[in-house]
């Protein structure tokens, strides 16, 4: 269930959690609400009072959203379509497919991509050309925006786990499956959508010859239409591509993203002695008496005093991925940037159409 508090509600004593909403300037009555809703465990708190959108932060680290009608009613959105509803406000009908939903739901969205399409079709582009305007448009926009949903839904999952303190069940793997598909989406599409231009343009490069970033392609590119050429060129377009195109390749040839957490090295590091102290402390042990000795049962062991090392550890970062660009390492939290990365890629795409449509 998606738990949300609208105002005005029966306000709730600060507790621990709230207390250092005050210190950042919170207003008491603030204070008050953000109390209420992690008492009756919201995911969002809905307000109409403008002042007290610069909390967002503090309500951020609360686990909840706060946000105002519009924002509701897209998480809403989220949270029925992460439940295999396909349902918009905008769009409010029932029993709609998946194949079909976003190209009605989020009619802004595809407008151009159709516009393109239907402006080939009148200008005639050949049918191996506009088969890939059509993939692209009615398969690999919808599949994104599919993905970027499901990651959306996992992210307010994430959040509800985090005021339950849950252990066992933070939907890592869930949101990891989806962004190793986002990211292999994205990418992608800079490649389809050159072969759509490199065929509507009639830029005679073969096929296998043609990606975003080949010289094949972009050579001839920049001699029949420099104003593309120049979207496909320009600096922050590269940099979007790098820094997606090294984690699809992570995703695609070795190995699999998983977003995860960063602990502060302990010093000095505990003895095998006293991990398997605490271990006995916590009453891990119980599992070992299931397990033969021998090798098996000291992989058990060393797994234990992973766990205990880590719960004696001070977490410093979670939900990072360590991305490696030319040699240099960063580590970036990926369910961050979900709708950045969708409205980057758009816009692009938007871009590169409607200039192409304009050449054809």
């Amino acid at each position: 269930m998606l738990d949300v508090a609208f105002r005005p509600i029966q306000v709730s004593k600060p507790g621990d959690k709230v207390e250092g909403m005050l210190k950042s300037g919170a207003p008491q009555e603030l204070v008050e609400v953000a109390a209420t809703a992690l008492s009756v465990d919201a995911d969002a708190v809905v307000i109409s009072n403008s002042d007290w959108f610069p909390f967002v932060t503090e309500f951020d680290e609360l686990n909840m959203l706060l946000a105002d009608c519009e924002v509701l009613k897209r998480q809403c959105e989220i949270f029925v379509r992460g439940h295999d509803i396909p349902w918009s406000f905008d769009y409010m009908v029932w029993n709609e497919p998946w194949t079909t939903f976003y190209q009605m739901a989020e009619h802004r969205t595809f407008q151009d991509g159709v516009a393109f399409l239907e402006h080939c079709h009148k200008k005639a582009v050949d049918d191996e050309t506009r088969e890939a305007a059509r993939m692209l448009v009615h398969n690999r926009l919808p599949n994104l925006c599919f993905t970027r949903d499901r990651l959306l839904f996992y992210d307010v999952q994430q959040a509800a786990a985090k005021r339950a303190s849950w252990e066992r069940q933070e939907f890592l793997f869930e949101a990891a499956y989806y962004l190793n598909f986002y990211y292999m989406f994205i990418f992608g599409g800079f490649d389809h959508l050159a072969l759509v231009v490199n065929g509507a343009l009639k830029l005679g490069v073969p096929p296998k010859q043609v990606g975003a970033t080949y010289d094949s392609f972009l050579k001839p590119l920049a001699a029949r239409a420099p104003e593309i050429y120049a979207l496909f060129t320009a600096a922050d377009c590269l940099e979007f591509q790098e820094r997606i195109g090294a984690l699809r390749h992570f995703a695609a040839h070795r190995g699999s993203i998983m977003p995860g957490k960063i602990y502060e090295k302990l010093d000095p590091e505990p003895t095998p002695m006293e991990l398997d102290a605490e271990i006995a402390k916590q009453g891990l042990d119980d599992v070992l008496r299931l397990v033969p000795r021998g090798p098996i049962q000291d992989a058990f062991r060393e797994t234990l005093r992973h766990k205990v090392r880590l719960r004696m550890s001070k977490q410093i970062a979670e939900g990072v991925v360590f991305l490696e660009i030319r040699g240099k390492g960063y580590f970036i939290k990926p369910m961050i940037d979900i709708e950045w990365n969708f409205d980057r890629y758009h816009e692009f795409l938007v871009k590169v159409l409607n200039a192409c449509k304009a050449r054809i």
